[in-house]
This record gives C-alpha cells, structure tokens and sequence, in this order.
C-alpha cells in the first residue's frame, strides 16, 4: 500500500478535520514523518480543500508555499518535518499534552522502515499505548 492510499484513507474516512476550521480544538492531528512523500500529501490536501488547485500547482516553483517536505506554512499540516523519525517523537509528545489536558484528540503519524535505522533506539516505539485515565 502506498502513502497515498493511506492519505486518501485518512483524510476522507478517519480523522476528524474541518477546512472551515483548520485550527479547531477537537481535530483529529496527523503527522507525516515520511516528508518525502510530500507530493502525494499535498495532491491529497488540495483534494479535501486545504489549499487550491492553483496553490497546488506552484510546486516546485520558486517562492511557492510549497516545499520539499511538510511545513506548517501549508494549511492542514500540523508539523514540519524532513529528518526521519523526528515526527513520531513530536507526536506522542502531543498526544500526551493532549491526554493531559483531557481532549479526545486522535494522533496518528506516518513514518517508513528507514525511521528505525536513524532514530537512536531509546526513540523507537515497538507499540505505544497511552494508558486509560
């Protein structure tokens, strides 16, 4: 299964997102720790109405929005990533903030095999599960 089926799986049958209210309390966050497939995220946030077909076709022009990998300056993208593993870090750290603060609030992040060779082995998750409460 590729990025893409994934993406298209997320955005239009999981996570809880509203284009109306981007920033919204109650969304669902999703983080993409693989940034270099980039390309199809993007296609996939033009898709569900984060940003136009006309932004979208900017890429890879100078001065566009968008980059080579995720950045936040692209509406509907939570985090900046590019260094391999880094998104998966930041994403418990959220969804323990979250868990704290007592929202419902749904995490998931993307990331490939190659994340375990460059993340230090104390980073890696063999299956994390926020306990109840």
């Amino acid at each position: 299964m590729s990025s893409v089926d994934i993406l298209v799986t997320l955005y239009f049958h999981t996570l809880k997102l509203d284009v109306k209210d981007r920033t919204g309390k109650g969304r669902d966050r999703f983080i993409l720790s693989k940034g270099h497939s980039v390309e199809g995220y993007y296609c996939v946030l033009e898709q569900a109405g984060f940003i136009s077909a006309e932004i979208l076709g900017t890429y890879g022009k100078y001065g566009s929005i968008l980059a080579g990998h995720p950045t936040v300056g692209v509406p509907g993208i939570e985090l900046n990533s590019g260094a391999l593993g880094h998104g998966l870090s930041v994403g418990v750290g959220m969804a323990l903030a979250a868990k704290r603060d007592k929202k419902s609030t749904v995490f998931l992040c993307l990331w490939v095999t190659a994340n375990r060779v460059r993340v230090p082995l104390w980073k890696q998750p063999t299956r994390r599960t926020l306990p109840p409460g």
